[in-house]
């Protein structure tokens, strides 16, 4: 950017740059139901399976909830996307998209301009608000408190890479699956890496998976969604 502007917040993460078109939003749900759990605890406690179908356009998903959970996806094939949460009850869900914003007509407002002269920004119209950004643990759980009380928090990550590892139990070997996940609650989020999945991996006497590689930690992003 040879002329323009950048902003960024307390912690150095970039908020606005006059360069880039805003990340705005475009899909909101409240989930409550329904759950499924298939009964199998056997190294990865009690986790709960729903679904939910994601509009193509939505490029970032954050989570919110007034409980303490951790949630990774699971799977998807198109819209569909299944995910893995430890906790039932209800999860706000917001979705959001590359899109140049709306311009406002208020009295007051602050617009950006690219070279180009398209609109990058206009400060009255939604867009994404990051709060927080950090890369999560590669071993266990990690969370940092919200900035501001009163205000709504979601928490995402871009991705939910995943690992086999071998197990056993009874002399039968089980393959216990890895994830990246978020964890989000009333007043922190964060994430971290967790067992999410397990299922016996052949009869007694045969060797149990070999551990597969372990891809880079993500960053998981807290964002402000008050009034969204």
């Amino acid at each position: 950017m040879a002329v323009g502007l950048k902003v960024y917040n307390d912690d150095g993460i970039l908020q606005i740059d006059s360069d880039f078109k805003t990340i705005s939003p475009t899909f909101r749900q409240t989930f409550t139901g329904p759950y499924s759990n298939d009964g199998n605890t056997a190294f990865i406690g009690t986790w709960y399976q729903f679904t939910i179908y994601i509009p193509a356009d939505v490029k970032f998903l954050f989570f919110g909830s007034s409980t303490d959970r951790s949630i990774a996806l699971f799977k998807k094939s198109g819209t569909s996307h299944t995910f893995r949460t430890s906790a039932q009850g209800t999860i706000e869900i917001y979705g959001f998209r590359e899109a140049p914003p709306v311009a406002s007509t208020g009295s007051y407002v602050m617009q950006l301009f690219n070279e180009s002269g398209e609109l990058t920004f206009d400060s009255n119209s939604n867009f994404m608000k990051i709060s927080n950004a950090f890369t999560v643990p590669t071993s266990g759980l990690q969370v940092q408190s919200y900035p501001v009380p009163g205000r709504t928090y979601a928490v995402g990550l871009g991705v939910y890479p995943k690992q086999w590892r071998g197990a056993s139990q009874a002399g039968v070997p089980w393959g216990v699956l890895m994830s990246y996940c978020l964890q989000v609650g009333p007043t922190a989020g964060g994430g971290g890496l967790t067992a999410i999945a397990s299922r016996p991996w052949g009869s007694a006497g045969d060797p149990a998976p070999g551990q597969m590689p372990l891809a880079p930690a993500p960053t998981v992003l807290i964002v402000d969604v008050t009034g969204l």
